[in-house]
């Protein structure tokens, strides 16, 4: 550096550089040069009238800030990137080919340097340097292009207008495997979380080009290092072309050239190429509503390198084969038998108990895994799941702060429950009923909230009785909450899980009628969603069935009306649940049987139960609602001017009247 900054000839300048550059190639000599002074001095020297000196700084400056964000900001600091700038238009082949290199290097996982390059108008240099550059110009150009779109939403659109991405694309034909890879990894950082530009490379046609490189995986070129490379950067590039509907179409249709290819990446990429490939299959497969994805890929045989990739060290290809799976596995029977089949309980109850960095995400996604294959229906390996010991980790992953791990969990205990009634109990020894109760609190997201209300429904049933009997209580309260507050969706799951616990009956159901749930519930009644009206009156008649305490909790809330509201405005379920409630709200007595009438609840009925009006379960339910009417009143109906008291009034008010409910009956609703 002293000889450096002392020398006068152009040509001992640039000698000295290049000894800089040798030198920062190890990394304490890196550190040593930039702790010397060494970056103002080169920075300086970019500047030189010399071509030879300019290009033997860049060399050097381009070894110096490597994996150092410090060096790079420092680099900019003193003028560095404007004049590599001014060299990419003003240099010739070699010194484009020098600046293109340290230009990538000063972009690479710098945010603050690469929006700098940006500003200083490097970009379209740069995208023109891929189409008039030495080979080795064109890499680095490609690389640095590829570094400026990574997270910066600014520069993939400054990328898009200077006409990057057909050139790119043409790259990816080329002979030098470097230059397609370069390409590939470009167009994966372009395409990434913008849909923009998504479309913008499909429209560009770089698909046929990224399936040609991914065909090395089951070409057998793989074994060749840069084709391998290569084969990877497109699997990423196609996995993140997916995000966009269009460009997923655009790959889906290239089904029988893909699917090869990304299952022989699966069975023996290297790390990356198995990750990429994970990822593109799970991309692939989640927007594919009729399954035909699922049925193929399976075929193919991914099953097995997936389930074998949830052991990988690495946390990032561990957790894209559990999203795979989840993919995969969800809404298809064949997937959940072949992953059964290739033993895949084992390896997620792992991913489940994995500690350390970036454990919380993967947990996350396995707990999806498992939900999808605890779904019900055929396949599936819930019971070997749960003895597994995925259910001990699901139970541990309810406390997790990471958005989203608590939902996943409660989710996937939720489908172990029902898909494996017998883990019920298991489950509720591993404290999942308190865990999943402390997930019913404003502080979680209501997506997450319903998922535990779910989950709670799951767990609560008539055979387990005795152990959710303690938590009654504070369940049914925290359950009315989140019902009266929680948005529809929320509000629904907490309502159907209210009528889970009123049906195991005794205690649970009586601390249900003691809390608020009642009338929350009989409010929920009110809602002009009806999926919302039919859970909640399904939950009142649950509560009301043969329970006088239910009962009277109902009729205290005022239900009634809202009752034969639902009767006129409802949905089939609604009206059915709702009819059905009436006839319990009737069995308290003349009481019951005076407030029913008062809202008039017996006209409605009977447009219900006349034959044709109403889908048989309706009318049936509103049949047996009117006999409960007949049965338990005091057999006085109202009074008609100008009649006897209980006599002659008009049929559709008299459910007194034996020959109404004779008549009802021969309608054949029975």
């Amino acid at each position: 550096l002293r000889a450096l900054r002392g020398a006068r000839d152009p040509a001992l300048r640039g000698v000295l550089a290049g000894v800089l550059r040798q030198l920062a190639r190890d990394t304490a000599q890196r550190r040593a040069v930039a702790e010397a002074g060494g970056i103002a001095v080169l920075a300086g020297l970019l500047q030189s009238p010399s071509s030879h000196a300019r290009q033997a700084a860049a060399r050097a400056l381009s070894n110096v800030v490597v994996n150092s964000g410090k060096n790079k900001l420092e680099a900019a600091q003193f003028g560095a990137i404007h004049s590599l700038a001014r060299m990419l238009e003003t240099d010739g082949a070699m010194g484009r080919e020098a600046a293109a290199a340290t230009l990538g290097n000063l972009a690479a996982n710098c945010e603050a340097t690469s929006a700098l390059l940006a500003e200083a108008g490097a970009v379209a240099p740069l995208a023109d340097l891929l189409a008039s550059g030495t080979p080795m110009a064109v890499q680095h150009a490609a690389r640095a292009l590829r570094n400026l779109a990574g997270r910066d939403g600014r520069n993939k659109r400054l990328v898009l207008e200077a006409g990057a991405a057909p050139r790119l694309t043409r790259l990816l034909g080329s002979r030098e495997r470097g230059a397609a890879q370069a390409a590939a990894s470009a167009l994966s950082n372009l395409a990434c979380n913008c849909e923009a530009a998504q479309d913008a490379v499909v429209a560009a046609g770089a698909v046929p080009g990224l399936l040609s490189l991914l065909a090395a995986f089951e070409d057998g070129d793989s074994a060749d290092p840069s084709a391998a490379a290569a084969a990877e950067a497109a699997a990423w590039a196609l996995s993140n072309l997916c995000g966009s509907e269009g460009a997923r179409r655009a790959v889906c249709a290239e089904a029988g050239a893909i699917l090869g290819p990304v299952v022989a990446a699966l069975s023996s990429g290297s790390p990356g190429a198995r990750h990429a490939a994970a990822r593109l299959l799970k991309a692939l497969v989640a927007g594919d509503t009729s399954a035909a994805w699922r049925r193929e890929a399976i075929a193919a045989g991914a099953a097995v390198p997936l389930v074998e990739l949830l052991d990988a060290t690495a946390e990032g290809p561990a957790r894209a084969a559990a999203a795979a799976i989840t993919a995969l596995a969800s809404r298809s029977a064949t997937a959940r038998r072949e992953f059964a089949r290739c033993g895949a309980a084992a390896p997620l109850a792992r991913a489940l108990a994995r500690t350390g960095s970036g454990a919380e995400a993967l947990r996350a996604e396995a707990a999806r895994a498992v939900g999808a294959l605890a779904a019900p229906g055929e396949g599936g390996v819930p019971r070997e799941l749960v003895d597994a010991g995925a259910a001990a980790s699901l139970v541990a992953l309810l406390g997790s702060r990471r958005p989203g791990a608590g939902e996943a969990a409660a989710a996937a205990l939720g489908a172990l429950a029902r898909a494996a009634p017998g883990a019920r109990r298991a489950l509720l020894g591993l404290g999942a009923l308190d865990a999943l109760l402390g997930l019913l609190t404003p502080a979680c997201s209501q997506a997450t909230q319903a998922a535990a209300a779910a989950a709670l429904g799951a767990l609560a049933c008539e055979d387990e009785a005795e152990a959710v009997e303690a938590a009654a209580p504070r369940a049914a309260a925290l359950l009315a909450e989140t019902a009266a507050h929680g948005l529809p969706a929320t509000a629904r799951a907490a309502a159907a899980t209210l009528s889970d616990l009123a049906c195991c009956g005794g205690a649970v159901r009586a601390a249900v009628a003691s809390s608020r749930a009642p009338r929350v519930l009989v409010a929920l009644v009110r809602s002009p969603l009806d999926e919302l009206r039919a859970a909640a009156a399904l939950a009142l008649w649950d509560l009301c069935f043969d329970c006088e305490a239910g009962r009277l909790a109902v009729l205290n809330a005022d239900g009634a009306p809202c009752l034969v509201q639902v009767l006129l405005i409802g949905g089939e379920e609604a009206k059915e649940a709702a009819a059905a409630c009436l006839g319990e709200l009737a069995a308290l007595g003349p009481r019951g049987v005076a407030t029913l009438r008062a809202c008039d609840a017996v006209t409605s009925l009977e447009a219900l139960a006349v034959r044709g009006a109403a889908p048989r379960a309706v009318a049936l339910a509103a049949l047996n609602a009117l006999r409960a009417i007949e049965a338990n009143g005091d057999g006085a109906g109202p009074t008609e001017e100008g009649g006897e008291e209980g006599g002659v009034g008009p049929a559709a008010s008299r459910v007194s009247d034996g020959g109404l409910l004779a008549s009802l009956a021969a309608t054949e609703v029975l």
